[in-house]
């Protein structure tokens, strides 16, 4: 079965967009916090994990967030999801700074 391990629209020290009022730009900072983690934390590639944008469904819109999405009855998945939990950045980098700009 598969686990979510949910980890916000941004950076935590980040301010993010209106997800109501702004969704495509909502969606474009998960988008660039999804690249920063990955740049941070590689998924290996037989590790039974991905990082997700999902989209969940609200009367006013859609509100997206980056989670790890992984195989629950994997040990090395769960430790790898809940361990990019534990380690996340505060602050955008440089890339992920230069993406959002474009």
């Amino acid at each position: 079965m598969m686990g979510y391990v949910y980890l916000g629209c941004v950076p935590a020290s980040e301010s993010c967009a209106d997800a109501i009022k702004q969704p495509d730009q909502s969606r474009r900072e998960c988008l660039a916090y999804k690249h920063q983690l990955l740049r941070l934390f590689p998924v290996p590639k037989d590790m039974p994990a991905s990082l997700i944008v999902e989209g969940s469904q609200h009367d006013f819109g859609t509100y997206y967030e980056v989670a790890v999405k992984y195989d629950d009855s994997n040990e090395a998945a769960i430790t790898f999801a809940y361990g990019v939990e534990e380690q996340l950045p505060t602050k955008w980098d440089e890339q992920a700074v230069r993406e959002l700009a474009r």
